[in-house]
């Protein structure tokens, strides 16, 4: 559907979302949390089926627990761990390509980056989706 900020899809509550131009007021946790269960790791290909919600808890305590080792600062810690938790939320609003594709699909990694940074921001996320802690990556 097009509007004067572009095209734009409806989420699952009902917002309207533009993925050229997001800001932090068209995005709801519901709508994230509600979405990355039915995205799938891997195109699908899995012995199991895995989910970028599964993917992204395993890399938020992953991640929490490396920095734990670097550090007793609760605020880095949970930071990290946040960090590691909304990586990859970006595929709730615009799905997701398989790692070799989306490496030949710069405007992807654009449009997703870009879409992060307004995700962490909304929610608190100190980093940049191009400068993510090495506990996250």
């Amino acid at each position: 559907m097009l509007s004067n900020r572009g095209e734009y899809q409806q989420l699952y509550s009902g917002r309207k979302f533009y993925a050229l131009d997001p800001k932090p007021e068209d995005l709801s946790f519901v709508d994230i949390v509600q979405s990355l269960p039915h995205v799938n790791r891997f195109g699908g290909h899995s012995v199991r089926p895995y989910s970028v919600a599964q993917h992204s808890i395993n890399v938020a305590r992953i991640s929490g627990d490396l920095a734990k080792k670097k550090s007793d600062n609760s605020v880095y810690i949970r930071g990290v761990a946040l960090a590691g938790l909304l990586h990859d939320a970006g595929e709730a609003m615009i799905g997701d390509f398989v790692t070799p594709v989306k490496k030949q699909v710069p405007q992807y990694l654009e449009i997703e980056n870009k879409i992060l940074d307004v995700i962490f921001k909304k929610f608190g996320v100190i980093y940049k989706a191009e400068n993510l802690p090495e506990e996250v990556k």
